[in-house]
């Protein structure tokens, strides 16, 4: 694994946030602050990062190389881009978020077969992304469309966690992402995503997602470069990883656009 740290004076005042964020550990934060203060997005002006997905079956696993860029722009907004690279039968395909700093977030996903991209429906945030056992939700999800409550503290393998509750705001959210509840764990010193259980109306556990390999991006920046994702009913896995990443690489709007995300890849 290559790591790469790419620090500018912008990037310098940036990282000054969490320096902020632990002086308030022992203070009132509530879910909601805690849920935003873990995005890296809220620590970095950008970031990009080569990925790598497999998707287990039973003894079959499909694997998948991904690129993925993101931005944190100066009005709040948050865009992601995120291109295949291989295999063959979906590299160019192509995934665009952007959630914009008043709550209104759009999606857009391109497939070379169609030759175009389109526009993802709010019915599809629910669905898998690609083919993995993550679904669209997972990859881009809408934080102001939930509410959240501070349930208190544990201890996960020798660390001390904030356990956040997430509820759907309202009964159409909930149909739209397929599920009830989220129930986050968060590292309460570097504010890192250590585990996450999602469950259904009937308050069955369908899902867990587990992290490791949490490694030091920037001095006050830690990141877990694995992500084990685990469907509980129907026994599938998908394991995402992180084999390279820059910050602070000077990103802007011009590359998160539908042209950007059906530019040919070189």
């Amino acid at each position: 694994m290559i790591l790469k740290k790419v620090l500018t004076m912008s990037a310098i005042i940036a990282l000054l946030f969490p320096l902020f964020a632990q002086t308030l550990l022992a203070g009132d934060m509530t879910g909601r602050e805690i849920i935003d203060r873990s995005n890296a997005l809220e620590n970095v002006q950008d970031m990009e990062a080569e990925m790598r997905m497999e998707i287990i079956r039973d003894d079959r696993v499909r694997e998948r190389e991904m690129i993925m860029y993101s931005l944190q722009a100066e009005d709040g907004t948050e865009k992601s881009l995120i291109r295949f690279l291989s295999p063959a039968d979906v590299r160019e395909s192509g995934f665009l978020n952007i959630s914009y700093a008043d709550g209104e977030d759009e999606s857009w996903l391109y497939l070379p077969a169609l030759g175009r991209e389109r526009r993802m429906s709010s019915e599809e945030r629910g669905g898998d992304f690609m083919g993995s056992d993550f679904t669209n939700e997972d990859m881009t999800r809408t934080i102001d469309d939930y509410e959240y409550e501070l349930l208190g503290t544990r201890e996960i393998n020798g660390r001390e966690v904030y356990e956040v509750e997430s509820l759907p705001l309202t009964d159409e959210i909930a149909e739209q992402v397929e599920f009830a509840r989220k129930i986050t764990y968060i590292d309460a010193e570097h504010l890192y995503l250590h585990k996450e259980e999602t469950y259904n109306e009937r308050d069955e556990k369908i899902k867990e997602l587990t992290t490791d390999n949490v490694t030091e991006i920037t001095d006050e920046l830690h990141l877990p470069l694995k992500m084990i994702m685990r469907d509980l009913e129907n026994d599938g896995k998908t394991i995402i990883s992180y084999e390279e990443i820059e910050v602070n690489t000077g990103l802007t709007a011009d590359d998160f656009t539908t042209r950007a995300l059906t530019r040919p890849l070189r």
